[in-house]
């Protein structure tokens, strides 16, 4: 759905937990010129620490949008004021786009032999903790720590306590093209230099029509 979707492109270039996520309420979020800056609370996180995290600006388009829908008291993602029911349901949810993407077949031949789990625990090798490890890894490749400093890692938010929030961003933006899912910041940037150059050619061809519709 275009909700999950968007849950799913927030989660994998913000480095939250999903329980975290879906404690988000549109106050938490910050949109100044077109960027997202989610302050996650102390209350909402697993080592009881605030925090604040970014997303790329394909996660973004789609967000904005939705925010401007809702009001501020109300939550962005969960489903269920009970962070243990809502964190449930996207799991389950999550679970079945899992089978239906064949990274799952439990069903068919028992959870033991299941092709998408680890041989030595329970767990699958691709759910949705793998958004949060993708996103970490990937900012830590640009600089490494960032990642774990975003994610709420205790040593590694001291190191970046003294850096400014735009100093943090200006790294981040370094790694959104690597985490960018249908699109890359290059390809973004090239279409809008495009749509600046189309523009000014439409509005020197108004300014000859003109110039020809005056002249005798």
């Amino acid at each position: 759905s275009p909700k999950r979707r968007m849950l799913y492109l927030v989660l994998a270039s913000s480095t939250m937990r999903i329980a975290e996520t879906v404690q988000l309420r549109k106050r938490d979020i910050e949109v100044k010129d077109g960027k997202v800056t989610i302050r996650i609370k102390a209350p909402y996180t697993k080592t009881k620490e605030a925090r604040h995290t970014f997303i790329t600006q394909e996660a973004s388009e789609v967000l904005i949008p939705y925010l401007e829908k809702i009001k501020d008291d109300e939550l962005v993602f969960g489903t269920n004021e009970n962070v243990d029911f809502a964190k449930s349901r996207e799991e389950q949810s999550f679970s079945g786009y899992r089978k239906k993407a064949g990274f799952c077949n439990c069903d068919e031949v028992g959870r033991k032999k299941c092709k998408g789990r680890y041989p030595t625990t329970t767990h699958h090798k691709i759910s949705l903790h793998s958004f949060r490890s993708y996103s970490i890894k990937t900012i830590n490749r640009i600089d490494f720590g960032l990642g774990n400093s975003l994610a709420g890692h205790g040593y590694y938010m001291k190191t970046y306590d003294g850096m400014e929030l735009e100093e943090k961003r200006a790294l981040y933006k370094q790694a959104e093209q690597n985490l960018s899912i249908f699109t890359s910041t290059k390809e973004m940037d090239d279409l809008s230099q495009t749509n600046v150059i189309l523009q000014d050619e439409i509005q020197r061809l108004k300014l000859r029509m003109e110039k020809m519709e005056k002249s005798p």
